[in-house]
């Protein structure tokens, strides 16, 4: 199945695409991960649905779902690179498994006065490797 790309619906499309676009979006908007599509009860739920329907593979999923951020980000990147100044913001935090993540986001106004969030790199830290005279509160990035 080739890879079908809709991100504006300014032209009719099948009913066929638009159950595609949507499977995408549930797979995103949920995180959900591309093996979805290969479970028997999620099989066996859309066949109920429409038995016509024929379930893409999780490569032709994780090809669309790669490709829609590709383009979604260079047209973010452009936006980005249009505003008249932005604002950056650092977070950091620890999960419950003690792992470190540090994420960067950028906040900036769209020339129609929206405000928009756009979040930049999402990463783990790992302990630097220093000698035992130094606190492990000092970390490095590890992007």
């Amino acid at each position: 199945m080739g890879i079908i790309l809709t991100l504006s619906l300014s032209h009719p499309v099948s009913r066929k695409q638009r159950l595609y676009e949507a499977l995408v979006d549930m797979i995103v908007k949920d995180g959900q991960p591309f093996s979805v599509v290969e479970d028997e009860g999620f099989r066996n739920f859309v066949k109920i649905l429409d038995p016509s329907n024929t379930i893409p593979s999780r490569k032709s999923v994780k090809a669309v779902v790669e490709a829609r951020y590709n383009i979604i980000r260079e047209k973010t990147m452009a936006e980005v690179k249009q505003a008249s100044a932005v604002s950056l913001t650092a977070d950091m935090w620890t999960s419950i498994n003690m792992d470190a993540y540090l994420a960067v986001t950028c906040h900036y106004v769209k020339e129609n006065l929206d405000l928009a969030t756009v979040l930049f790199r999402c990463t783990t830290f790992s302990p630097a490797p220093l000698s035992s005279s130094y606190s492990r509160s000092y970390w490095y990035f590890n992007g």
